[in-house]
């Protein structure tokens, strides 16, 4: 699920609630914001009914991929099958601990793009990006043509232009909710995020990196 301009989105939401992904994916879609939505989830519905009733209703309310944290590619076959018949991008995470045999598996069972994720550990806004970072991305483009989307501590301008010559595209989320928290009005919170999300935009035009607001 390749970005079509320089700005993405991530919708959350679980596949078990479906009105989650109705609700945000229709307005989105209604709003003609010119990116490409794809749904995240921390897990799936256990029985086939249930994933195909959560694809249809994905791919009605415009999505166009799905990434689920904790599912493996082993265990993934009747979820590709399924997303894919209902024309829904599947997106996995490779990590700093993936070999390179892991890395290819990953790539393999992934479409739209891959999601790389930059450290081990938990989300969320870091001061600098880990040294062996380049290398990493260098070990995932070895095994595949997909994009590739960084994301994990990626929360200023200066990360957004180190990965321009390195990622395609680049996941924040932390960073962004932090705005929001320290904000005294939903006003405030819209300004603020405006301000925060040009300051990463203007760093993603200085190489060839989309950004992507998870």
């Amino acid at each position: 699920m390749a970005p079509r301009s320089s700005a993405a989105r991530s919708v959350h939401s679980k596949p078990a609630r479906l009105s989650p992904v109705s609700s945000t994916s229709s307005a989105a879609s209604a709003s003609h914001l010119k990116f490409r939505l794809c749904s995240s989830a921390t897990t799936i519905p256990s029985s086939r009914w249930a994933l195909e009733k959560f694809a249809s209703a994905a791919a009605s309310a415009g999505a166009d991929g799905v990434l689920v944290t904790d599912l493996t590619p082993e265990e993934s076959e009747d979820y590709r099958r399924i997303l894919a018949a209902h024309h829904l991008d599947t997106v996995f995470l490779g990590a700093p601990t993936s070999t390179d045999e892991r890395l290819a598996k990953i790539a393999a069972c992934s479409s739209g793009f891959l999601y790389l994720i930059s450290r081990t550990g938990v989300t969320g806004a870091k001061d600098a990006l880990p040294d062996d970072l380049p290398a990493l991305i260098r070990r995932t483009r070895s095994v595949t043509q997909l994009p590739i989307a960084v994301g994990f501590g990626i929360s200023l301008p200066g990360h957004v232009s180190v990965l321009g010559g390195l990622a395609d595209a680049a996941v924040v989320g932390s960073a962004l909710v932090s705005e929001i928290e320290k904000a005294k009005s939903v006003d405030g919170a819209a300004t603020a995020l405006a301000e925060r999300v040009r300051s990463l935009k203007d760093a993603a035009r200085h190489g060839p990196l989309s950004l992507a607001a998870r």
